[in-house]
């Protein structure tokens, strides 16, 4: 087999930056990249599952050029296999809930990314779904029922 020699994810990087996070102008780019790659992926019909700085891959180190990595839990519309999923401080509420989920869990995952390169720490960092809950619901507001 053969593949790509990739570098570091996007974690890394923050933590090279010391967690204070990036340059929005650097955020913009790595964000337009991402969303092409959900958009490539959501219309195949695939929904990642696990969207999160460790699974975002530079091609070379600082730069930016990004590809998704880690398809282990994911799924087609339709045929989800899974209802424990998403690492915790990307979870969208509709798996918390074990709701029935679909392409829009990736996109919550997403914007906590994202969130996350500008801030240098997760938006939602919590311990147990419960406190999960609670940071959203603090930020957001109430889920609707």
């Amino acid at each position: 087999m053969l593949f790509e020699l990739l570098d570091g994810n996007l974690y890394e990087l923050l933590v090279a930056n010391g967690y204070c996070g990036l340059k929005e102008d650097e955020v913009r780019i790595f964000a337009f990249q991402i969303l092409n790659s959900l958009n490539f992926i959501h219309k195949e019909g695939v929904i990642h599952c696990d969207i999160k700085p460790e699974n975002i891959v530079m091609r070379n180190w600082g730069k930016t050029g990004v590809k998704l990595i880690d398809f282990g839990t994911s799924c087609f519309q339709g045929k989800q296999v899974y209802d424990y999923l998403q690492s915790r401080y990307y979870r969208a509420p509709e798996v918390i809930f074990k709701n029935i989920y679909s392409h829009p869990i990736d996109m919550w995952s997403f914007a906590c990314v994202i969130a996350e390169l500008k801030l240098g720490e997760p938006i939602f960092a919590a311990s147990s779904n419960i406190e999960q809950l609670t940071y959203i619901a603090n930020s957001i507001g109430l889920p609707s029922k």
